[in-house]
């Protein structure tokens, strides 16, 4: 016997599928061959169907312009360094450094309402003397933060730290959006700031994953404190 398909298999609903499974309802046949062609066209349909869905995701990324493919790559390293950064800051200080808890708190306070206070003049700024320019002070203050975090358990320092990382934080974040932006162009826009995005949530899980190299140096005879300090310059460079 055979059976013809006459409609395309792209046709074929989950609800022409549900009823050929239950007997051929509205298909004119009972039969289990046709059942079986209709199921094998659908599977093949959606298989076929995902595979497009992800050559488009992927090709979604290809044509990102030069300069805005090395704004993302660059933004790597920091998302890297902060990630250890943030995750280690809320024990390191009290547990290692002897900070009360209560200062800990204030400063990361202090670091939010400076980035959220300047962020904005910060980005004016940006726009008229060159934004790459305050990204890249961005960077610079922010490595000079982790520098003071690490060496320096006095309040007043601790929070003219938090200040600065606030201050390079709002810097950054004026400044680096709009040039990637601006370097990206209209067409890949959107898909530079999502290849961003995700390389940069790598980073910084990769950097609070970091923190475990502090046994590692202790195995080599260097004391708890001195390890913290030590990974602390060493994401500083």
């Amino acid at each position: 016997m055979v059976v013809r398909v006459r409609r395309p298999a792209i046709l074929y609903s989950k609800k022409r599928i549900a009823m050929a499974a239950a007997g051929g309802v509205g298909h004119g046949c009972r039969t289990a061959a046709f059942k079986d062609v209709v199921v094998q066209i659908h599977i093949k349909t959606l298989s076929m169907s995902n595979d497009g869905v992800e050559r488009a995701v992927f090709e979604e990324y290809r044509g990102i312009p030069r300069e805005a493919t090395y704004l993302i790559y660059a933004g790597f390293l920091p998302s890297f360094a902060l990630g250890m950064f943030y995750t280690d800051l809320a024990y390191f200080l009290p547990s290692i450094q002897g900070v009360p808890l209560s200062v800990v708190g204030s400063l990361q306070t202090v670091m939010g309402v400076t980035m959220v206070v300047t962020s904005i003049p910060l980005g004016i700024m940006a726009d008229r003397f060159g934004r790459k320019r305050f990204v890249i002070m961005g960077g610079v203050l922010a490595s000079t933060t982790i520098v003071m975090f690490a060496l320096t358990t006095s309040t007043v320092l601790l929070v003219v730290a938090a200040i600065v990382e606030g201050m390079s934080e709002g810097a950054f974040a004026g400044s680096s959006s709009a040039l990637m932006a601006e370097k990206a162009g209209n067409d890949k826009r959107t898909s530079a700031f999502s290849f961003s995005f995700f390389l940069n949530n790598i980073g910084s899980g990769l950097g609070s994953f970091s923190i475990a190299s502090v046994s590692v140096f202790e195995a080599f005879g260097i004391g708890t404190r001195q390890a913290h300090v030590l990974l602390y310059l060493l994401f500083a460079l």
